[in-house]
């Protein structure tokens, strides 16, 4: 008996002292959808599953998305190619472009390359203002 009051003590005592797991926010990654303002079916990439690379949009997101946010610490090119090629439109930061029909890319997005802030690609590459551009094939 007083080995099981000692267990039922031990047992409270050490699940009112757990702290319940927090997860991180993810706040490096974009989130695209595939209606305008961010609406109908959505999609979020975390940036280490890309981060500096070329990522071509699986179906149902090629050239189907109508919505591009980044998070605060992101910044990135839409392609209409699907290795970032072709044309080109960036840079998008936070809080992204609602409507990218609004930018003349609604549903024209093949790829996508982000950097998160600071790093090597994003201070090579990226300029500040958002612009369309065409890729030059070498």
């Amino acid at each position: 008996m007083k080995l099981q009051q000692a267990l039922s003590v031990l047992l409270s005592f050490a699940l009112s002292s757990a702290a319940p797991a927090q997860e991180a926010p993810l706040d490096n990654g974009v989130y695209v959808c595939l209606d305008p303002n961010f609406t109908g079916l959505c999609q979020t990439w975390p940036m280490f599953a890309f981060s500096g690379w070329c990522r071509t949009l699986p179906d149902p997101w090629y050239k189907q998305i109508s919505s591009f946010g980044p998070d605060p610490s992101v910044a990135c090119y839409l392609y209409s190619g699907d290795h970032c090629d072709g044309e080109g439109y960036g840079l998008i930061r936070y809080p992204g472009i609602a409507n990218l029909g609004d930018v003349g890319w609604d549903n024209r997005a093949g790829s996508f390359k982000c950097s998160v802030a600071g790093s090597p690609f994003q201070k090579s590459t990226l300029q500040d203002e958002p612009h369309s551009f065409k890729v030059e094939q070498s």
